[in-house]
């Protein structure tokens, strides 16, 4: 895409101020100098990745504020140096192991982010991750650039040995001047001279003193004479000063070497870092002002709801909602002076370079389509040095906009044709709104000419709109009216600023029956518009009302509705617990009759079987009637196959009154409400069933098996397996099942035979098909 020069537009809509706004939010030097030095796109695919970037920064700093990383320092210099082999100073060594440090936490941040802020995390990337450097050069160097003594053994080892030898040194030292020497000296002390350790001689007993003379005062009363005592231990200790001094520089040009191996993964992650740190100044100052996230769609166009200009106090400033380009075409926007037509052009422009830099304009709602440049007449623009009048100033601007701007440009005109005599400044301003019309120009102008309003409302390329003017109070709302004349009240405000009355009449005799005319018409349809626009704003405040009411209705029925579930599912647990009562029950019963009698023949045993059912039946019908209801019921005929909502039971409809059917079940009839029922070929309610909706039959149905083997077990334990299984299979509500008794010699057979033929809940029974079986299965159906 063509490079466009927007800086005569950025200077004019002040957006260098605008970031600078956002600078408090940065943690480093980097994204500081970032911030500073971007300049806006007018790319549509770059404009929604530096946009996507400011989303996602701001999503992360919400759920996880970022860690501290304002160690991350500008050493690009350092770092390159290091890179061409120089040797880097311990303190700038130092800060670059404070920045390799903070870019490590940063990137971890973004890495724990990777699915929800991809495009950041993608940038946190090329942040290295050089743990090992870093670790090595902070255990090596100092703050303030001294290197410690674990920068190397050998650094350790001299550093020891000078440290003994110090204190040998001092210590025989303080014995000579507090001993042999004392006579002799100024001062019982010792100091050094030239690195040297000296004792200051009264220059009388200079021959008393033996030793080398370093140094003399000023009055030639002391000389520093450095005894020969400690000659030895001394030079012994300007030797290991000296390798100590060798041994520094060679770890730190180790050191810097280990940068320069790395040096272009710095330089790029310090590019990475800067990038992010201004993309998070960014969403911080959206978070705090609650700026709409924008959004970018096709076209060239702005649209931008309550919003407000960055530079303007916020607690004072009237929110804007204004449209241009795209659907809503050029603006010629008209009005009294300080009613904030000027404002609201530099808010248009100012809002497209911001969202060219990756920010969130301050505003409730932010659509754009990418312009092709910004182009901004705003101000007075007259120069002494090079002699231009206001007027030549704005042609000067005027003419960059006719050679420079292309289709899809922004042009701001302010005051467009003003300056000069008015008939010719309104000729030349509408021949010039024709011109950039016809080179498809989206134009954001104001005029207080009325030719101009005129040309608007006829042209129909350019929407006529107004800044809102309080005729009771005189004094601007600084809200835009699309469609209104924008009368300019001239008289109206003179006569609030202390104009005579006779001179405001002879203004008005002077105006003549014409421009009277124009502006009583004008008056006519901007109070139709006000009266349509207080109307749709009762409609509106009346919706929105009516939306409030609809909300606290729905809060109320999720509100009954989480209230029936909590009954339901209480209701539902003590069904299931009487279920299991009873089972334990019938188990307890039969465990007291088990052996007084063969199989099932008991009339004992018989009955607290089927007294079981009917008290498992009963509940499982209470049960269907806690199933919950999710949908409106459907519309059924008498014979339709239908299911009970929740349960896997299935049975036919026999008659419908009302809301009721009455559904054969089984071969019961059950009263069931219609909103229960659904269709038998509908699949089954999705999502995962709770306790209260799943049916407790078919759990258990689930869970016996449909076949029981008892070949070659003892016809006792076989006898007792038989019974158990039966009642449960009873108990259950399962039609049919299979016994495996094997062929043999036929006794298990007959007993399997017998104990069937004693139960009256069993219908049926007969042997497996050859295929399945033969006579070594036998096949039970139940039913009463």
């Amino acid at each position: 895409m063509q490079r466009v020069d927007s800086s005569h537009a950025e200077g004019v809509l002040e957006l260098r101020r605008a970031l600078e706004q956002l600078v408090p939010g940065c943690e480093t030097t980097l994204g500081v100098a970032r911030l500073r030095a971007i300049s806006p796109t007018f790319d549509s695919t770059l404009i929604q990745a530096r946009l996507r970037k400011t989303e996602e920064a701001r999503a992360l700093i919400e759920a996880d504020p970022p860690p501290p990383y304002g160690s991350v320092r500008d050493v690009a210099e350092p770092v390159r140096l290091a890179g061409k082999g120089a040797l880097v100073p311990g303190a700038q060594l130092f800060r670059v192991a404070e920045t390799l440090g903070g870019m490590q936490r940063l990137r971890a941040w973004l890495d724990r982010s990777r699915a929800s802020a991809p495009m950041l995390s993608a940038l946190g990337q090329g942040i290295p991750w050089l743990e090992e450097l870093e670790a090595r050069l902070a255990a090596s160097v100092a703050e303030d650039g001294e290197v410690l003594d674990g920068a190397s053994p050998a650094l350790s080892r001299l550093r020891a040995q000078r440290a003994t030898l110090q204190r040998r040194i001092t210590e025989r030292l303080h014995s000579l001047v507090h001993g042999s020497l004392r006579d002799y000296l100024q001062e019982p002390l010792y100091t050094v001279r030239e690195g040297r350790y000296v004792v200051p001689v009264k220059s009388g007993f200079r021959g008393k003193v033996k030793g080398i003379v370093h140094d003399a005062s000023a009055t030639g009363q002391t000389v520093y004479v450095e005894p020969e005592a400690i000659l030895g231990e001394s030079n012994r200790l300007r030797e290991i000063e000296g390798e100590e001094r060798e041994e520094v520089e060679r770890v730190l040009k180790e050191l810097s070497s280990a940068i320069g191996e790395h040096a272009d993964e710095i330089l790029a992650g310090l590019d990475a870092v800067a990038d992010i740190d201004a993309h998070i100044a960014m969403a911080k100052s959206a978070n705090d002002r609650s700026a709409a996230t924008p959004r970018i769609r096709e076209g060239h166009f702005l649209t931008v709801v309550e919003g407000h200009h960055p530079l303007l106090d916020r607690e004072t400033s009237v929110p804007l909602t204004v449209s241009v380009g795209g659907s809503s075409g050029s603006l010629l926007i008209t009005g009294p002076n300080t009613g904030g037509k000027t404002v609201t052009l530099k808010l248009l422009g100012l809002y497209a370079l911001l969202l060219g830099c990756g920010a969130h304009p301050p505003a409730e709602r932010v659509e754009y389509g990418a312009f092709t440049g910004v182009f901004a007449d705003i101000g007075d623009e007259q120069s002494v040095e090079q002699s231009l009048s206001t007027f030549s100033g704005h042609l000067k601007n005027i003419a960059r906009m006719l050679r420079d701007a292309r289709e899809g440009a922004l042009v701001l005109l302010d005051e467009v044709g003003a300056g000069t005599d008015p008939a010719e400044g309104s000729a030349l301003a509408r021949a010039v709104l024709d011109t950039l019309l016809d080179a498809g120009v989206v134009i954001a102008a104001t005029t207080h000419y009325g030719e101009l309003k005129e040309f608007a409302q006829q042209s129909g390329r350019i929407r006529p709109a107004a800044m809102e003017f309080d005729v009771e109070t005189l004094r601007p709302t600084y809200r835009l009216i699309p469609g209104a004349s924008g009368q300019s009240h001239a008289l109206e405000i003179a006569q609030r600023f202390g104009i005579p009355d006779e001179v405001l009449r002879r203004a008005e005799g002077a105006m003549g029956d014409e421009v009277r005319e124009r502006k009583r018409r004008d008056q006519e349809m901007d109070q139709a518009l006000l009266d349509a626009r207080r109307a749709r704003e009762e409609a509106e405040r009346t919706k929105a009302e009516v939306m409030e009411e609809r909300k606290a209705l729905q809060q109320e029925r999720r509100e009954l509705q989480e209230k029936y579930a909590r009954l339901r599912e209480r209701l539902q647990e003590e069904v299931e617990a009487a279920i299991r009562d009873a089972r334990e029950a019938y188990r307890q019963l039969l465990e007291q009759t088990k052996g007084q009698s063969g199989c099932s023949a008991d009339p004992v045993r018989t009955d607290a079987l089927h007294e079981a059912k009917r008290v498992v039946e009963r509940l499982q019908e209470t049960e269907t009637l806690l199933a919950p209801v999710d949908e409106p019921p459907e519309a059924f005929e008498v014979g339709a196959s239908v299911r009970i909502r929740g349960t896997g039971r299935v049975g036919e409809v026999q008659s419908i009154k009302g809301n009721e059917a009455v559904v054969l079940i089984a071969g019961k009839r059950f009263t069931v409400p219609l909103s229960r029922l659904e269709t038998a070929a509908a699949p089954p309610t999705q999502g995962k069933p709770s306790s209260a909706s799943a049916s407790i039959a078919r759990r258990r149905a689930e869970t016996i098996n449909p076949e029981l083997v008892i070949r070659k077990m003892r016809a006792e334990l076989a006898l007792e397996a038989l019974e158990e299984y039966l009642d449960d299979v009873v108990l259950a509500g399962i039609e049919s099942v299979r016994i495996v008794h094997g062929r043999g010699d036929g006794v298990l057979r007959r007993l399997v035979r017998e104990c069937l033929a004693a139960r009256k809940d069993v219908k049926e029974f007969h042997d497996a098909p050859s295929s399945s079986g033969g006579d070594g299965v036998t096949v039970v159906h139940f039913g009463s």
